[in-house]
């Protein structure tokens, strides 16, 4: 068995390949093989595997395979058993000028079998009905049928024991005591005649399991079974069952080959067999090779990043025929274009895919109905790659066609890419279940190599194209390409996706403040008035004298989004005598975080900061997920405990810390935190770092022997624990400083802003130094993430958030939010009275 196989040709395969056609070439090899399939879909490589089979058969003694017989191509008035029993004839040389008995014998056991396996072909009575036959004349004519059918097994048996004798007696093999095995192949069988097929199979499962004989076979799974179904009663949809099952009887599951998909580093690291293209990569120094430069193939994902297209390499089809079509299309359009570069005509020539390009351009802004939020109005530029020579369009297009998506392609005759994502919506209800989002959020995670989004909802748009067998490949890439074009912005695209902004939706804390304890406590508030009033929403209640205070990530972002009126007026006015004050606090924080984003180019050419958010739909999930994860319950349960600036400052670094979560591990920031703060000046003060349920601040006094050993008992004990990381919500450290006043949580917010700043400026500069691969990646959804950070800690709304020196000074201010609850307790209710 061992030099059989080594009769293979493996050369261009990869190992998963090579494993699957030496698996196949035993299952056909064996000496009981009746009926052996390759099952796999169009392009999938059954065709090459077989004829690799065959070949290294043809080289073995005791066996005789046919050539591959194309099932496409058999002529519907021959049928596919009289083609066969052809093929098993062509075997044998020309013995049409000999006399022998041998031939003689030979020459009839043919044209009997061949002329009675005709009967397996269209049904008389449809024949009798076009021929208008008399019923006398019919009834032979099944007479005859009848008999020739039940004689066609021992025919075609004497026929094929004729031929392997002949063979044994004339070809090479003649040591052997044993005729030659005859293995017929029989390729594409789906794509025969429909009206043959099941006539055909049922005939086979009945009659012709021959001893000597095996039955190659390879169809597409889904296709053939629809083909051997019978109809409905309506006549409409098939029964696959009966299909499935005939298809079972003729070919048993253990004989049953599936070629699957190559997997996605396969698809990227594809290699014609023959080269078409090579890249120089390097001269080689020696004399025997001076002048001759060492020559690589580029890969096909290294053909799509060379026209900025490598966000296109999750929609690379998984059959090696449409790889193969790719690769050569790619290859030629890069050939074309190194040829222009070389003779310089490039310059003022427009090629036809950037005419294309603006034709969907001027169609793209007509009539598309983006529904967009007030203020936030996405450009309608299309993206065009850097290299204007092959855009993202072109390739998608070529996506569609080599993957067989002919709905796709005709979507994308009329709409450019990166629109079409504008006009998905989900249903209302859609939502994850926790184990499929923890499903989607580890394919998202997968480091080695970018996975499809497993466990995305389609959009409605989508539902119709019943053909994309990887729908959420598709969603993603059409997403990426209508974010990155800013034909719709990211919170728009969160906002309309129910299981992200369902999410969301948690992910927020209301907070009820009377309004005496709120004229107090901002009677001598400091510049940092407007930047925590910045963040959240202030509403009248319907209790008298009570506000409420609405905190979250979205009423962030729409304020920097300018999608809701930030002011909140009610409450200004309600604080009349120092009303200019506040307002003129807030016009500054408005004001000092519009030119940021202007110095961060976050504001887009008509006016949308759409680049504030990550703009891929990974990153997007990522952070909803680690947002999510934050304690948003907790937080709100201190309301009565902690003063507004303290809860914004915990609502800031759960976002910071929400995307820190999806670039460092959390040794990593625990790390980070703990040599930050033993740097800082309030380190050796601050218990909450090394007490854990300490006061924070408390002086160290004189106290006993007793009390001095007692300390170094528990200062000994708590030095074997892990520190809490304030603030720092993935590791269950808020839990432990809830307790904690407000001069902690200060000092812990600016640890973390001072720790992420020095982590980013470090990771900034690991990047730059790494060669980064284009595409859609965990890696690439943390750069997007990283960018994010890095506009965050220049938020002035951010980092001008600090504890009022009042509310550390004096004991009568501290104590005005400690009895809240009892004193809300005691409100005067609302009275009905004017």
């Amino acid at each position: 068995m061992n030099d059989q196989k080594s009769k293979l040709d493996l050369s261009g395969l990869k190992l998963p390949q090579a494993q699957f056609l030496r698996s196949f070439y035993k299952a056909v090899s064996r000496p009981d093989a009746e009926v052996v399939a390759i099952v796999g879909s169009r392009g999938s490589g059954k065709t090459t595997m077989m004829a690799r089979v065959r070949d290294a058969l043809c080289d073995t003694a005791g066996f005789q395979p046919t050539e591959l017989i194309d099932a496409a191509l058999i002529d519907p008035e021959a049928g596919i058993m009289s083609t066969c029993i052809r093929a098993l004839a062509d075997l044998m040389p020309n013995t049409s000028q000999s006399s022998d008995p041998a031939t003689e014998d030979l020459r009839r056991s043919y044209a009997t079998a061949f002329r009675q396996s005709l009967s397996l072909g269209e049904p008389y009575r449809q024949i009798a009905r076009e021929m208008s036959m008399a019923a006398r004349q019919y009834l032979r004519m099944v007479e005859d049928r009848v008999n020739e059918t039940r004689e066609l097994p021992k025919r075609f048996r004497d026929f094929l024991d004729i031929v392997r004798d002949f063979l044994h007696r004339t070809g090479s093999d003649r040591v052997s005591s044993e005729p030659p095995r005859i293995i017929v192949f029989l390729d594409d069988l789906d794509l025969a005649p429909s009206a043959l097929l099941s006539p055909w199979a049922k005939a086979m499962i009945a009659d012709f399991r021959c001893e000597g004989l095996t039955w190659v076979l390879s169809y597409n799974d889904t296709r053939m079974v629809s083909a051997l179904s019978d109809s409905h009663i309506d006549g409409n949809q098939p029964d696959r069952e009966t299909g499935d099952a005939l298809l079972n009887k003729l070919v048993s599951g253990n004989d049953q080959f599936v070629l699957d998909s190559w997997p996605a580093r396969e698809r990227e690291e594809f290699l014609p067999l023959i080269p078409l293209i090579q890249d120089v990569t390097e001269r080689s120094d020696s004399v025997s090779e001076e002048g001759e430069a060492k020559k690589k193939t580029p890969t096909l994902a290294q053909l799509l990043e060379q026209f900025d297209n490598g966000h296109l390499k999750l929609l690379l089809p998984g059959t090696p025929r449409g790889l193969e079509r790719l690769y050569e299309w790619l290859a030629r359009h890069r050939a074309d274009r190194d040829l222009q570069k070389s003779t310089g005509t490039e310059d003022g020539i427009t090629h036809p895919t950037e005419r294309h390009s603006e034709s969907l351009e001027n169609l793209s802004t007509q009539g598309t109905d983006l529904s967009t939020g007030t203020n936030d109005r996405p450009s309608t530029r299309v993206h065009q790659s850097v290299d204007p020579y092959l855009d993202s369009h072109t390739v998608l297009s070529k996506l569609a066609e080599v993957n067989h998506w002919d709905s796709v392609t005709q979507f994308l005759r009329t709409v450019p890419s990166s629109r079409i994502a504008s006009k998905f919506s989900w249903n209302s209800e859609s939502n994850i279940p926790p184990a499929d989002w923890a499903e989607l959020i580890n394919s998202i995670r997968s480091a080695d190599h970018a996975m499809p989004l497993w466990e995305l909802p389609l959009p409605h748009l989508l539902d119709r194209w019943e053909e994309v067998a990887r729908g959420e490949a598709l969603t993603e890439v059409l997403c990426y390409l209508a974010l990155r074009a800013e034909s719709m912005s990211p919170y728009q695209l969160l906002t309309r996706m129910p299981f992200t902004k369902n999410r969301l939706d948690r992910c927020v804390i209301k907070c009820r403040f009377h309004e005496y304890k709120l004229d107090r406590y901002l009677k001598d508030f400091g510049d940092q008035t407007g930047a925590y009033l910045f963040w959240g929403r202030w509403s009248k209640s319907e209790d008298r004298g009570i506000w409420n205070f609405t905190l979250g990530p979205c009423l962030f972002w729409e304020q920097l989004f300018d999608l809701r009126d930030g002011y909140p007026r009610d409450l200004l006015k309600a604080l009349y005598y120092h009303e200019e004050k506040l307002e003129s606090h807030l016009k500054t924080i408005f004001a000092e975080n519009a030119k940021t984003f202007e110095r961060l180019n976050l504001v887009s050419e008509v006016g949308g900061q759409t680049g504030f958010l990550p703009r891929s739909l990974r990153a997007l999930i990522l952070l909803v997920d680690a947002l999510e994860r934050a304690p948003w319950r907790e937080l709100e349960a201190r309301q009565n405990h902690w003063s507004p600036v303290t809860l914004v400052q915990c609502v800031s670094a759960f976002q910071l810390a929400a995307v820190a979560y999806r670039i460092w591990s959390d040794d990593e920031i625990a790390a980070g935190l703990r040599a930050k703060d033993t740097d800082t000046q309030f380190g050796s003060c601050s218990s909450a770092w090394d007490a854990p349920g300490a006061p924070a601040g408390q002086a160290k006094e004189s106290v006993g022997e007793e009390r001095r050993e007692e300390e170094h008992s528990q200062a000994t004990k708590r030095s074997k624990e892990p520190a809490p990381i304030i603030l720092y919500f993935p590791s269950e450290a808020f839990s432990r400083i809830s307790l904690e006043d407000e001069e902690a949580i200060d000092h812990a917010y600016h640890v973390l802003i001072e720790t992420l700043v020095s982590m980013t400026a470090e990771k900034r500069a690991e990047l730059a130094r790494e060669s980064r691969s284009e595409g859609i990646s965990f890696a690439d959804s943390q750069r997007d993430l990283l960018n994010l950070l890095e506009k965050m800690l220049q938020l002035p709304a951010v980092t001008a958030l600090k504890l009022p020196k009042s509310t550390t000074t004096e004991d009568k201010t501290k104590a005005i939010f400690a009895d809240m609850f009892h004193l809300e307790t005691t409100a005067v209710p609302p009275s009905n009275q004017p």
